[in-house]
């Protein structure tokens, strides 16, 4: 408070005193002030060309390969420092070859000459491509449960039990709960928008529905949840870190700020054996003890920021007979703390520090995926000395600059944590900063800032198991949607009991993730194989499909793999584009395409989507290479079946095939190698086989121009 001028002191000293003082605190202020006027309107990036022009020429490299946060800073080291800028990631004419095509033909308004007034005869044709999207399909599962009794006695009726659902008295199924949990947690869709989807779809269901459903999620997941947080804290490394998830407060008026702390594992910095994995758990508070309750069964390294509540755990565990706990501090938040002091006052000795920390995160970025022992060394040598000349300045700093301004507490904050921010130093296994746990907050972050809030205690934990299996899915690559609907079939049908629950965590490991549950990569270049691009089905071997289409009841239209690759040549090079869901339940079964993957009727829709793309593709990229599937085979296999399977995959449009089929007075009489082979149980020659595959490309040229617009 300012004092009246008649009190205020006459001695000169005790005024100059008085306005030294005043001088700080409006320092200080101003510093306040202008770091949250940075916070709402200016950059938040860290980069050096950003916090200062003259270094606009570093480009800042990144230790890993997924997004980080942007601390990484690269110092000039001529050639060897700079770092190109990468190419954009466009995909430019190469879309996957596993995503299923079709076409539309756009004909000229006339196909006569203008000349001569002729016919137009098809030359060639241009083709282009673009991606499509056949939006989600709600639909209604039924199930039916015959009943069976005996007509020649009376011991009552027989019926197989009711399937178990995630919800007693629920109409959805675990695929649609899945779906909504994916949608919130891991895509950061609110319930009350998704409400609003589904109302697009004219399904009206109450918010309140949904959120009982994906608490009732959380509720099977929970043994599993607690199998992933047991895993994380038995490995020797774990990074943690906690932020702000309010719930609501009735009679507060306001919402209460509780906190979500999250505990993360990464070995693959360093090669290690430990899969990534993220786990969350919801508290009501962020004191020392909670940290301790938390992490009581770990002993190991703790790898964190400087909160406070870290430091006590560690002292307390020193003090203890409990395990021991060495925390390694995040070199990134030392640095952020200079960083904001460039920004704020354009400080050329903090600028200083930010480029000698910049060496580090270089060298990091040189050894990022070498063994443990070859990066410790690597530090030693090098991050080493490095380090040492950042210490020896900030000592010399300290003594030369004001104890009130923001460099000298970047510097108390840098000495004070100084032996945890050299713990890489000698173990290749720890980070240089807490990155990992850090990145692990952007999904929790986006989704609290589109829900607000949570509801009370218990939707807070549910909150946190989810998002912890969900996050720790896409971190290993599965798709989260296709895993957690697995995962949840499983449990809910009891087919994977509580003693195995651990081979259902969503760990990289191919023994434990669920099949079908890889994700496609999303950027695919031209050298990029088809084949790596592709997402891995699981699929029936030619001996299996052959025992299942047999066994089909109503029986299916062929009988071999031989009989399928005839009618779906038939049906890829015919005279209009054919809707799979017209035809593939004709072989797998009307509900075959909704059922779960480990299903046989589901391998076997993989069975037909793969072989036709691979008939497609060949007709369309390579058609002088195709040969019908029973060449490949051996020459001992007659054609029957093909030829059988050929002629039904007419019947779909036999009206526009029947031109071809009878013989056609300006092409002629092009599928007369084909219809040769209706002489069944004899051996097809090479030579033959030739000129079937010529009749085909000849049918798919005739066909190709009269394709009427379609739409799958």
């Amino acid at each position: 408070m300012s004092l009246p001028p008649d009190q205020l002191p006459q001695d000169v000293e005790q005024l100059s005193r008085m306005v030294l003082v005043r001088d700080a605190r409006i320092a200080d202020l101003q510093e306040e002030v202008a770091s949250l006027k940075r916070l709402i309107h200016g950059a938040r990036s860290e980069m050096l060309s950003t916090i200062d022009p003259a270094q606009a020429s570093f480009d800042l490299g990144d230790l890993s390969t997924v997004p980080v946060a942007a601390n990484d800073d690269r110092p000039d080291g001529g050639e060897q420092g700079l770092r190109c800028r990468p190419s954009a990631a466009r995909n430019i004419g190469f879309l996957p070859k596993h995503l299923p095509r079709y076409d539309v033909v756009v004909e000229p308004e006339s196909c006569t000459c203008s000349c001569c007034g002729g016919g137009l005869h098809c030359i060639g044709e241009t083709t282009s491509e673009a991606l499509d999207v056949v939006p989600a399909i709600l639909r209604v599962r039924r199930t039916i449960r015959p009943r069976y009794a005996c007509r020649a006695c009376e011991n009552g009726v027989v019926q197989a039990p009711a399937p178990a659902r995630f919800m007693d008295g629920g109409m959805a199924t675990t695929a649609l709960a899945a779906h909504i949990v994916v949608s919130k947690f891991a895509w950061h869709l609110p319930l009350y928008r998704q409400t609003q989807i589904f109302a697009g779809y004219g399904v009206s269901l109450d918010r309140g529905t949904l959120g009982i459903w994906v608490a009732r999620v959380a509720w099977w997941l929970k043994p599993l949840y607690d199998r992933l947080l047991a895993f994380i804290r038995s490995q020797p490394r774990v990074f943690s870190d906690e932020t702000r998830l309010p719930r609501l407060d009735p009679g507060r008026k306001r919402t209460k700020v509780c906190q979500l702390w999250a505990q993360a594992i990464d070995d693959r910095p360093w090669n290690g054996p430990a899969p990534p994995a993220v786990g969350y758990i919801f508290s009501e508070s962020r004191s020392a003890r909670e940290a301790e309750r938390q992490l009581a069964s770990f002993n190991g390294v703790l790898q964190v920021d400087g909160y406070t509540a870290y430091k006590t755990l560690a002292r307390h565990r020193g003090k203890s007979n409990s395990s021991p706990l060495r925390l390694a501090f995040c070199l990134a938040h030392a640095r952020r703390k200079f960083v904001d002091v460039v920004k704020l006052t354009g400080s050329p000795e903090a600028l200083t520090i930010v480029s000698m920390l910049a060496e580090i995160y270089r060298i990091e970025q040189e050894i990022r995926g070498q063994g443990a022992e070859e990066r410790q060394n690597a530090r030693q040598l090098r991050s080493g000395p490095v380090m040492r000349q950042i210490r020896t300045r900030l000592l010399e700093l300290k003594d030369d600059v004001s104890t009130q301004s923001a460099l000298a507490k970047a510097i108390n904050y840098t000495l004070t944590h100084w032996t945890g921010l050299t713990a890489f130093l000698s173990d290749g296994t720890i980070e240089v900063d807490s990155n990992i746990v850090e990145r692990s907050m952007k999904s929790v972050a986006l989704t609290r800032k589109n829900s607000m809030f949570v509801g009370n205690v218990k939707g807070g934990e549910t909150f946190a198991i989810l998002a912890s299996l969900v996050n720790s899915a896409k971190l290993n690559g599965l798709d989260p949607h296709t895993w957690l609907a697995d995962v949840l079939e499983r449990i809910v049908s009891g087919s994977t009991t509580i003693n195995k629950l651990d081979t259902l965590l969503p760990l990289e490991l191919e023994s434990r993730a669920p099949s079908g549950c890889r994700m496609t990569k999303s950027t695919q270049t031209s050298s990029t194989s088809p084949a790596q691009a592709a997402t891995a089905r699981p699929k029936l071997d030619d001996e299996a499909f052959e025992t299942f289409i047999r066994r089909r009841r109503p029986a299916a239209p062929v009988w071999s793999m031989s009989g399928l690759d005839g009618y779906l040549t038939a049906l890829i090079i015919g005279p209009k584009f054919i809707n799979p869901y017209q035809w593939i339940p004709l072989f797998a079964g009307e509900g075959a395409m909704a059922l779960p993957m480990e299903t046989t009727e589901h391998q076997a829709v993989q069975t037909i989507v793969a072989e036709y793309n691979r008939i497609s593709a060949t007709l369309g990229e390579r058609p002088e290479e195709y040969r019908p599937r029973f060449s490949h085979i051996t020459y001992s296999h007659d054609s029957f079946d093909w030829h059988t399977g050929f002629l039904l995959g007419t019947e779909f449009a036999p009206r526009l095939w029947s031109p071809v089929i009878r013989g056609h007075a300006v092409t002629g009489d092009i599928i007369a190698p084909i219809r040769a082979l209706c002489d069944a149980k004899k051996i097809t020659p090479p030579a033959e086989i030739i000129q079937i595959a010529g009749a085909v490309i000849k049918i798919r040229d005739y066909f190709m121009p009269r394709r009427s617009r379609q739409k799958f």
